[in-house]
């Protein structure tokens, strides 16, 4: 499975996560989490991002973000860099905090972000870090219960489009005990909502899911996430193996990735290097020189991808 796509418009709603590298805490102490939500309070006034939504644990977060004017890259490049500097400087590490760009979901209003808040603010709960959500320090929940004073830049929109109307739902939601929708739990999805709606996002927003015209045949080839996924199907690894980035460090199944993708869709450098996260002269660099020394034959491809 590939990994999420970056889906932002204005008037979307969002569900953004990210993790510490090999799974390591991004949070030492409370002070951490502190300069966090320092850093997400200010998203409403500088980038018009509305925070619907958070829960912070030990090694990653969550955040439920609306944006009127379509935001999002902004609003996370400013969070991600600038606490990674300040965890940094505090503790005297160096280099990346996060294992990489963070991961975001478009969501559908209604049941589907219903479900969402539901299980943002359950993570705690669901990884047995306390009984109740409502007894969790660090996440939204106790605010929309009254417990602690609901900041301003807090917004209780969220609720208000998944259909919470008043703390008592709220409470119920985040308590009774009930399966949430599988769709919500897959962090590896793009979009969550019914079938159609996600569809018509994904073919219109973002190039990495749409097919490219195959002037030869007439036809459609199969898109960058189509092939990636038949790739990894194919030689039975995980995704972080070929789309996460390694820098300084030689990844021969990632180069053969970005190859076979490469020769399999004929999609733009850009497009591709957005689902490798690396730039378009990055990646345009790294084709050019597996031209010289191809890891794979278009035969040995096309083999490869049969088996699937």
């Amino acid at each position: 499975m590939a990994r999420p796509l970056r889906i932002d418009y204005p008037g979307a709603w969002h569900h953004v996560f990210n993790r510490g590298q090999r799974r390591e805490p991004i949070f030492a102490d409370n002070d951490d989490r502190r300069s966090f939500i320092d850093l997400v309070s200010h998203l409403p006034d500088r980038m018009n991002v509305q925070v619907a939504a958070y829960c912070l644990m030990d090694n990653h977060y969550h955040l439920v973000l609306h944006t009127p004017d379509g935001r999002l890259a902004d609003a996370l490049r400013h969070v991600d860099g600038v606490y990674t500097q300040r965890f940094n400087r505090r503790w005297g590490h160096d280099g990346a905090l996060f294992r990489g760009r963070y991961g975001s979901r478009l969501v559908q209003e209604g049941s589907y972000l219903w479900q969402l808040m539901r299980y943002v603010h359950r993570n705690p709960v669901e990884a047995g870090m306390t009984r109740a959500a409502s007894d969790y320090p660090w996440s939204s929940a106790r605010a929309f219960l009254g417990f602690d004073r609901r900041p301003a830049w807090l917004t209780t929109a969220g609720l208000d489009v998944a259909g919470i109307d008043s703390r008592s739902a709220f409470r119920a939601m985040i308590d009774d005990d009930f399966e949430v929708e599988e769709a919500v739990l897959d962090l590896g999805l793009a979009a969550i909502g019914d079938l159609d709606w996600v569809e018509q996002r994904l073919a219109a927003v973002d190039p990495v899911n749409l097919p490219v015209h195959d002037e030869r045949t007439g036809g459609k080839r199969p898109t960058v996430l189509e092939t990636i996924e038949e790739l990894i199907g194919a030689l039975q690894i995980e995704k972080d193996d070929v789309l996460t980035p390694t820098p300084g460090k030689a990844n021969p199944i990632r180069k053969l990735a970005i190859w076979v993708v490469h020769r399999r869709t004929g999609a733009s450098y850009a497009t591709i290097a957005d689902a490798f996260g690396t730039s378009p002269g990055g990646m345009a660099s790294i084709v050019n020189q597996m031209r010289k020394a191809p890891p794979i034959s278009d035969e040995e491809m096309n083999l490869l991808l049969c088996q699937t």
